[in-house]
């Protein structure tokens, strides 16, 4: 299995828009949030961003019994006309330093399980010629 450092430097090298997306996830989810941004920075607006952001929306939605801080995510997101990346990146550094009430928890790891399954799908269709 690749280690974690290899995983970066393939996708370093992958000088497109959608490898610095890859950058920035792996940044981000080793806990390196100021350089999961600058990825993000290089990413610009992408393509999964707008099915990401519908997506995030179900995703808050999933829970009954919202904790009134999930709901201040959920209400960021649908103002925000678009993704916002960077917002997402420290809301997952908030929950690496404080203590997240778990309804939170699931709803920032369920929202990176759909952000990187639609990027896997986006991938996937551009390497096929989709």
């Amino acid at each position: 299995m690749m280690s974690w450092s290899s995983r970066k430097a393939v996708c370093q090298n992958i000088d497109t828009q959608t490898g610095s997306y890859w950058h920035g996830i792996m940044h981000r989810r080793e806990g390196d949030y100021n350089n999961a941004k600058h990825w993000f920075r290089k990413v610009g607006e992408h393509p999964v961003f707008p099915k990401l952001r519908k997506r995030a929306l179900r995703v808050g939605g999933e829970t009954i019994e919202s904790p009134p801080h999930q709901q201040q995510y959920s209400d960021a997101i649908e103002t925000a006309e678009e993704w916002d990346p960077f917002q997402f990146v420290d809301w997952c550094a908030d929950a690496e330093t404080k203590n997240m009430d778990p309804a939170i928890e699931y709803f920032l790891k369920k929202t990176q399980l759909v952000e990187i399954r639609l990027l896997l799908e986006f991938s996937c269709e551009k390497a096929i010629g989709g």
